[in-house]
């Protein structure tokens, strides 16, 4: 029943949920203690910078997909993929270049080289926006508990096995890409999607639209 399905709904995210919070807590500690906050800062700076920039690309695109009225068709899940592939390209390089801009203008920086590291997940961060919208859609409340707790793991047990290993501050920007790897190839594995390219205008003017409306409004709040 639908009540059922809502309760055993809430049930997964709240364990997920409770899971996530002790694997996050657990891990930070660690690596604060294991790398110190001055290698950790090194981290974490470019870490949420990079995760920012991921949200940008993602241009509103998965809370468009979730919104349609209908499930949308895969045309739909291809031509919004293809949009992606567009916005972080120009998110990605567009910070690459502001990066060595910066770095021109005020000289080396030991932030600069995970930042641009980082941009690497940018993205893996946005791409896996379809398939999460329609995992979503399906109210498949076992797998986004899935993927969300599992990439907590792979985030923490990456960073923590590297730096353990003596790769320092390299070894959460590493977790940090791995990461986000995880989720693209797991959501597109749950979703059961293949993304192909696939180019229309019509859909392009809305995703942008769209994207720049719902875009605006968050971050304005």
């Amino acid at each position: 029943s639908l009540r059922a399905h809502i309760l055993r709904g809430g049930a997964y995210l709240a364990g997920r949920e409770l899971a996530g919070m002790v694997v996050r807590l657990g891990g930070v500690l660690a690596l604060t203690r294991l790398l110190g906050p001055e290698d950790f800062g090194l981290y974490a700076g470019p870490a949420a910078l990079a995760t920012f920039l991921g949200l940008v690309a993602q241009w509103g695109t998965e809370v468009f997909l979730i919104r349609r009225e209908h499930e949308p068709p895969a045309r739909l899940y291809d031509e919004t993929f293809t949009f992606l592939l567009a916005t972080t390209t120009v998110v990605t390089l567009g910070a690459l270049a502001i990066s060595f801009i910066v770095e021109w203008v005020a000289g080396p920086n030991p932030f600069l080289a995970p930042f641009r590291v980082l941009l690497l997940a940018v993205p893996l961060n946005a791409l896996w926006a379809p398939a999460q919208a329609r995992i979503e859609r399906a109210f498949r409340f076992r797998e986004m508990a899935v993927l969300e707790l599992g990439g907590d793991v792979v985030l923490y047990g990456v960073s923590l096995a590297l730096v353990l290993a003596g790769a320092g501050l390299w070894g959460p920007v590493t977790g940090y890409v791995a990461w986000q790897l995880f989720l693209l190839v797991a959501s597109y594995r749950y979703a059961r999607l293949v993304p192909r390219p696939h180019v229309s205008g019509e859909r392009l003017r809305e995703l942008l639209h769209f994207g720049f409306s719902y875009s605006a409004a968050d971050w304005l709040q």
